[in-house]
């Protein structure tokens, strides 16, 4: 049975969720390599000198764009090997991967 949850509910358990495996460290300084990026719009939050909570506003539309082009989880799984190949996944070179991956696909059509 499912239950539709009110925002706030959703974001407690996806927390939850992440909280489970990664640290709250990972988790921060993920979110804060997505904002320098582009990919989401968030906010740090500071108290005693430090980030005390960073706060996610929404994703932005490279954040959309980069998420289309790995939807497909066969694009992904080959985006994935070919970066485990060569060793590197900076978003960078990932982004163009998967571009890469869609874009030979779409020729073999």
């Amino acid at each position: 049975k499912f239950k539709i949850l009110r925002k706030k509910e959703k974001v407690k358990k996806i927390s939850n969720d992440f909280a489970c495996k990664y640290s709250e460290a990972e988790i921060a300084y993920t979110l804060i390599k997505l904002t320098e990026r582009g990919f989401i719009n968030a906010k740090e939050i500071y108290g005693d000198g430090t980030i005390s909570d960073i706060r996610v506003y929404s994703i932005t539309y490279n954040g959309h764009q980069f998420l289309e082009s790995i939807r497909n989880s066969d694009i992904f799984n080959e985006t994935k090997k070919i970066a485990s190949k060569i060793g590197c996944f900076a978003m960078d070179v990932v982004m163009k991967i998967a571009v890469n991956v869609v874009t030979s696909k779409m020729l073999s059509l």
